[in-house]
């Protein structure tokens, strides 16, 4: 261990003992792999395709499933240079290994959930490395449990992944530097920049200059906060660089091979840059913009870690604490500097902060001191409101999108509730219990809203409902979409069998191409019609699909359209 903080002092009792024992050994990955088991796995299956990137990322995967082209990546004959290649390469590889029908959106999800996981674990093994066993369960533990997290664990996305590569290389990153200021000789240092390299190798692979920029901001602020240079050399960059350079030299060789050599500029062009130097697709924010929405993707855990950061920062000249402010404040200043802003993009930045809040933990003290300050009141009585507005919030999502009042709805609204109780005793009740009820709360909380209220969102699934209701009329032709192109029912309705175009083509197309549907947004509707009874058909209306284009932001009608007999 390179580093611990006091312990707590308290009277050991039956529920100390219990959490002592979930704090040994391999019980706490234990723990965390069956919790996190339980957290990704639930919804995974029964949530819909969602809009826009999931459904991007996993219509691209499928296509090269479709055609055994694994180097070019498009969504139909568009191509795409968003990211990278390895997300898709290991979306593939779940897909087929898991011998499921390509049109299921589970399988392509997996790589996710595993990347969230292997988060979890390496957070929690980075804790008791740098500051003992508790700090380990209790950071791997907030992780696991963090909304922010388990949304992305159940999207076939970059940004899961992005995040166990991220802090698999970040937690070998911290114990090799504790080891180095306190000079302490380990023998497995080597091998872990050798995990170091190949996770940002890996994570570079997945989307691109990110790793660059979390572990670039680090290193260079240790190296200036300890005057010292050689937090950079210790790394061994003469053979750590090429080490990472052949994770990404396979797809770099496939590439030029293959005649697309300018993918890496046309990527920089049209997704790095215009995230640098203007909000990108209406995604721009105000700095202080992941302040205000951390409140809610780390909810419950963003009542503590506030209070955290205050408590560990009398310890900040200790390598581990040193470590971790490195690993969180500079990156987060530049995710903030940049105008493209979504929620997700702070992700890897998440463990720092849990194992800021691991380390408080073990100091009850210092804890106890930050509750119970005037600041610490202050933000207490704000999250009160948040925890009770977030509950109201709920309701009232459940009720506009079509969720039924299930028990997992009122699971989660219990569980808002039952934070805001806890912010109000938490300067009285010692850290473990604290922190176990908001784990118990948190879980809860993530397990019925994602496993049993998002997927019951009946109107915000329009593609899933189309693709069912497409099912049922079983057209002897493809789906023509008219004002709804949005890349889940392209996913679900299939790349060859799905045309996206204009009203005046698919009036024509259903003119000329009997047995085909047209699936038209209520405001083309008339357009439709027109071109077809002009050309002497009549149209009729099967049925129609009433919900929420959540992409768009507004409400839609679909009506299913076919050419009378």
């Amino acid at each position: 261990m390179a580093f611990r903080t006091a312990g707590e002092g308290e009277p050991a009792s039956g529920f100390q003992r219990v959490l002592a024992f979930a704090e040994r050994g391999l019980a706490p990955y234990l723990i965390l792999t069956f919790l996190c088991a339980v957290l990704f796995g639930l919804g995974l299956s029964s949530l819909p395709p969602t809009d826009r990137d999931e459904a991007r990322f996993m219509q691209a995967t499928k296509q090269m499933i479709e055609t055994g082209d694994y180097v070019h990546i498009k969504v139909q004959d568009d191509p795409r240079t968003k990211k990278p290649i390895g997300i898709y390469w290991l979306q593939a590889l779940s897909v087929q290994a898991l011998g499921q029908p390509i049109n299921k959106a589970w399988p392509y999800r997996v790589p996710s959930a595993l990347g969230a996981l292997l988060a979890v674990l390496m957070t929690c093994y980075a804790g008791r490395r740098l500051f003992g066993l508790r700090a380990g369960l209790v950071a791997g533990l907030a992780v696991a449990t963090m909304p922010l997290v388990v949304a992305e664990a159940h999207l076939a996305k970059t940004d899961a992944v992005l995040l166990g590569f991220t802090t698999l290389a970040m937690a070998m990153l911290g114990t090799v530097y504790a080891n180095r200021v306190l000079e302490t000789k380990d023998r497995h240092d080597t091998w872990r920049l050798v995990v170091f390299w190949l996770a940002g190798g890996a994570a570079a692979l997945i989307k691109g200059p990110v790793i660059a920029l979390v572990v670039g901001a680090t290193v260079a602020t240790l190296a200036i906060m300890d005057r010292d240079r050689k937090v950079v050399l210790s790394l061994k960059p003469q053979w750590g660089i090429p080490l990472a350079l052949l994770v990404v030299a396979p797809w770099i060789y496939l590439l030029l091979r293959g005649g697309d050599a300018g993918f890496v500029g046309n990527a920089f062009r049209e997704d790095v840059l215009p995230k640098l130097i203007g909000g990108q697709e209406t995604h721009g924010g105000l700095p202080g913009y992941y302040l205000v929405t951390t409140i809610l993707t780390a909810w419950p855990w963003s009542l503590f870690i506030p209070l955290a950061l205050v408590a560990t920062w009398p310890a900040r000249s200790a390598p581990a604490i040193r470590f971790c402010l490195a690993w969180l404040v500079p990156a987060w200043l530049a995710f903030e500097a940049v105008p493209t802003k979504l929620p997700h993009y702070i992700l890897p930045l998440l463990p720092a902060a849990a194992l800021l809040l691991g380390s408080a933990v073990q100091d009850g003290r210092r804890w106890r001191g930050a509750m119970t300050r005037i600041g610490g009141l202050g933000w207490r009585g704000l999250y009160v409101v948040v925890s009770l507005c977030l509950a109201t919030a709920l309701a009232w999502a459940a009720r506009t999108y079509g969720v039924p009042m299930n028990a997992a709805l009122m699971i989660a609204g219990a569980s808002c509730i039952a934070i805001a109780v806890l912010t109000i005793v938490a300067g009285s009740v010692p850290p473990r219990p604290t922190v176990a009820a908001a784990g118990v709360a948190a879980a809860l909380f993530c397990a019925s809203v994602f496993g049993g209220v998002v997927p019951e969102a009946s109107r915000l699934w329009v593609s899933s409902r189309l693709a069912t209701e497409i099912a049922r009329f079983k057209p002897t032709g493809p789906v023509v979409l008219v004002g709804f192109h949005e890349p889940s029912a392209l996913f679900l309705l299939g790349t060859r069998s799905t045309i996206l175009t204009m009203a005046p083509d698919a009036g024509s197309r259903l003119l000329n191409m009997p047995g085909i549907i047209v699936a038209t947004d209520d405001t083309e509707t008339a357009a439709v019609t027109q071109v077809v009874e002009a050309g002497g058909g009549r149209v009729v209306s099967l049925a129609k699909i009433e919900g929420v284009n959540y992409a768009r932001g507004k409400p839609i009608t679909l009506n299913l359209l076919k050419l009378a007999e």
